[in-house]
Parts: C-alpha cells; structure tokens; sequence
C-alpha cells in the first residue's frame, strides 16, 4: 500500500514545491530586470506593487492546501480499499517493519477485519479533517485580509480592519484550543483503533488504582495494575496476548515441531535441532533493538512469544514474527 508520502502524485507535489518556489525566485528576479529597464511600472508606493509579487505565492499556496485536501479526502481511502479487496496471501515483508504503524497496516490488511479496518480508518480520518480545515481556514482568513487591504486600503474602515485582526486572533486561539481535544479524538479508544482492524479484543483491561502523586501534580490520575490480555482469531487462527508492564506473551494456535529461538543482543538465533523452515524465516532479519528480550517457543500446541522490553505494544512485532514463521513451516511441509 502506498503511503501518503510516497507514490508518483507526492513526486509530482514535491516538484511542485521546489519548483515552484524555484519558479517564485525567477518571477520576482525577472519582475525586478524589467522594471529596472522600464518594460513594466511596477508602482513603489500604494500597495498595487505588493500585489504583483504577492499574486504569485498565494496560488502556490492554494494549490499546496489542494493537494493536502486530496490525500485526505480521496487518496488514504481509495488505497486502503484497495488493499484491502486485494488481500495478500502472505505475511508482510520486512520493509513493514519501519515502524509500528506501517507494520500495523499491513498486518490489519493481511489478516484482519476488513470493516473494522475501514471504519477505524474513517473515524481516524474525521478529527485529522477537522485540524487541517482549521489550518485552512486560518490561512484563508490571513490570505482574504491581505487582499482586501491591497485592493481597499484607502477605502477601509478602521472598524473593518480591526474586525479583519481580531479574526486571526480568534481562529488561532480557537485551534490552540481544539488541537489538544483532536488529538485526543484520533488517539482515544484504543481497542477501535489498533486491536479490532487486528481481528482481536480486549478480552481483560488492566484495573486502575489511583495515583496519588500525579492528582496532585494534575498530571496521571491513575495506574495500571495487573495483566492486558488480548483474544482473537487470525486466518482460522487463535491468538491469545497478555501484557503486564514491560513484559508480554504472544501465543498463536498451531501444530508445529519443536524449537526454540532466542535473542543474541537482539539477533534472532535459532536453536541447533530447529527444523529448516525456522531458520529460513530468520534470514533477512537483521539485528534490532526490537528484538532484544525475546524468546521463541513451538511445539504440538502452538507458537509463543515471551519478551520484556520497555516499547509499547511490541507484541505486534511478535504477532508478525509467529504468523512469518507458521507461513514458512506451511510451505516447507508443502
């Protein structure tokens, strides 16, 4: 799936950008050639002369905050579908790895909810639509005002121009305000937004205590305490996570020979007496601070994943992990 800074239209936006003000740069150069020999009058008091060079830079802009309007609106959405109608019949590959969301993605697109996907994906989609038409609105209002104080500065009510300042105030205030709340929407509910276009469930929350240090502070007015557990099923698959500090277990049903991987300074090393198709899925995996604190276990009843590391939620590494090496014993037994 193409990422919303990747693909032929983002090179095109990049052209765009360094283009034009490449573009920008020679306009005003050739502005001031020719005004200097006299081919054009570009007016020195009055604000016509502003206008001329100002033209230019508020069509840049414009198209800037186009091309941001279709990413998304059109382009996020069209892709998702369609990586989610052609489904992949593998694991995702090691590039998904980059970083927890794109490796998110791809495994909510492999082996997930098709619905929830999407539907996480919209209600992401709605505060992130919110944020930036506020910043377009706020642009906007700044755009208008300079334009009609160009056009209408000898002719414009002090009144007017005070109404015109007061309204960059407001909106700016009024985004300060509500960014922190929007942020807040796009990230709240965190069983819809990462676990259910997963296939799982909450299926145990942690209980809260309260903590007495940040009420005071008005800081985290609770703790966690006790396990997370997470249930679930993957291409006829179970999976069971339970996480409980910085230590978590991974296990997904299957019928696998014995062996045993463990983590050398965050080099994955199968076990001698491992079958062929485990070491296999080993190779291209580099060594990575991710992987530090893992041990790997198979057997008759399935595979598991046992870890301590301080990151947040890296059993979803481990989730790719089981499902990548439970697809290569597939296609060695095959």
């Amino acid at each position: 799936m193409t990422r919303l800074h990747e693909g032929l239209d983002y090179l095109l936006y990049r052209i765009y950008i360094w283009g034009g003000i490449a573009a920008l740069v020679i306009y005003f150069a050739l502005v001031i050639y020719l005004d200097a020999l006299e081919f054009i009058d570009v007016p020195r008091t009055g604000t016509k002369g502003l206008a001329i060079y100002s033209a230019p830079i508020t069509l840049w802009v414009l198209g800037i905050l186009a091309y941001w309007w279709w990413v998304f609106l059109f382009k996020g959405n069209k892709e998702l579908k369609e990586s989610v109608r052609k489904r992949p019949e593998s694991t995702p590959e090691i590039s998904a790895l980059k970083s927890w969301s794109t490796l998110h993605t791809a495994m909510a697109i492999y082996a997930g909810n098709v619905d929830e996907i999407l539907e996480a994906a919209k209600a992401a989609r709605r505060p992130v639509l919110i944020w930036y038409g506020m910043q377009n609105l706020l642009v906007l209002w700044i755009l208008g005002n300079f334009w009609v104080w160009v056009y209408f500065q000898d002719d414009l009510p002090v009144d007017i121009m005070k109404v015109m300042a007061f309204g960059v105030v407001v909106i700016i205030i009024l985004f300060l305000v509500l960014t922190p709340f929007l942020v807040g929407r796009s990230i709240k509910g965190g069983e819809a937004a990462y676990l259910a276009p997963l296939g799982l469930l909450l299926a145990e929350p942690p209980s809260d205590k309260p903590y007495i240090s940040g009420i005071l502070s008005i800081g985290q007015a609770l703790i966690h305490e006790g396990a997370t557990v997470f249930n679930g099923s993957r291409r006829g698959r179970q999976v069971h996570i339970e996480t409980i500090g910085k230590r978590s277990y991974t296990w997904v049903q299957a019928e696998t020979p014995p062996f045993e991987i463990h983590s050398q300074a965050g080099k994955l090393v199968a076990d001698e007496g491992a079958p062929e198709a485990v070491t296999e899925a080993l190779k291209g995996l580099r060594k990575a601070k991710r992987w530090r604190g893992v041990k790997v276990t198979g057997g008759s009843e399935g595979v598991g994943i046992e870890r301590e590391s301080p990151g947040q939620n890296m059993w979803l590494y481990d989730l790719w992990l089981i499902e990548r090496l439970l697809e290569k014993s597939i296609e060695d037994r095959a």
